[in-house]
């Protein structure tokens, strides 16, 4: 399940093109998912709602929401990450527009 949802909101580099970036005023992160990877090939994924129990609002011109988070990889040693943040258009309360998925490199 997680991996058809991985898949449906990371569209191809062919479907983003055709559906650029809109600006937005304002939008509230919702939930986040990371694919985490061990030296050895182990996968975890994290998926949850919020970011340190946060759900934060971010507008053009304000102060920027930071964060930081570890992990323990099963294997050992070094490993990569990779996923993002989901978000609503407006805020969960006022939502203007649907969730998208914002994908972090």
């Amino acid at each position: 399940e997680q991996e058809s949802r991985w898949k449906n909101d990371n569209p191809s580099e062919e479907s983003r093109l055709s559906n650029p970036f809109r600006p937005v005023k304002e939008v509230q992160l919702t939930r986040r998912l990371w694919i985490i990877t061990d030296a050895g090939g182990h996968e975890e994924r994290v998926e949850g709602e919020a970011v340190i129990g946060q759900y934060p609002i971010l507008e053009p011109g304000e102060r920027p929401f930071s964060y930081q988070s570890q992990t323990n990889l099963p294997g050992g040693g070094p490993g990569t990450m990779s996923g993002g943040f989901y978000f609503v258009e407006g805020t969960m309360e006022r939502p203007m527009g649907s969730e998208f998925f914002a994908k972090c490199p």
